[in-house]
């Protein structure tokens, strides 16, 4: 039996590391999904590739320099599209 996992979600069509990533695998039959785990300043985990937020947001600066409250409002969206901009399944989520 062979098993499916997408990385960082469907992250070829939709923004990486986002709800709606991970939601589109599923739909699309992924079996399980890859991930990347931080920490932010409060000591709450996020899950975002980098350990910045600087390439997949419209932010820059270190994860663990940001709140969870911060990074969570933080667009992880429209680097990937406009379509994408600035959407509740299209934030970091925690």
């Amino acid at each position: 039996m062979s098993l499916i996992f997408g990385h960082r979600g469907s992250s070829e069509i939709y923004p990486e590391n986002t709800m709606l990533s991970f939601n589109k695998c599923v739909e699309e039959g992924g079996d399980g999904i890859e991930i990347d785990v931080w920490k932010s300043s409060d000591g709450h985990y996020v899950i975002i590739h980098d350990g910045t937020v600087d390439r997949t947001t419209n932010h820059t600066g270190n994860v663990s320099n940001y709140t969870l409250s911060q990074l969570i409002n933080m667009d992880a969206g429209s680097w990937k599209g406009s379509e994408f901009a600035n959407r509740e399944d299209t934030k970091i989520p925690s």
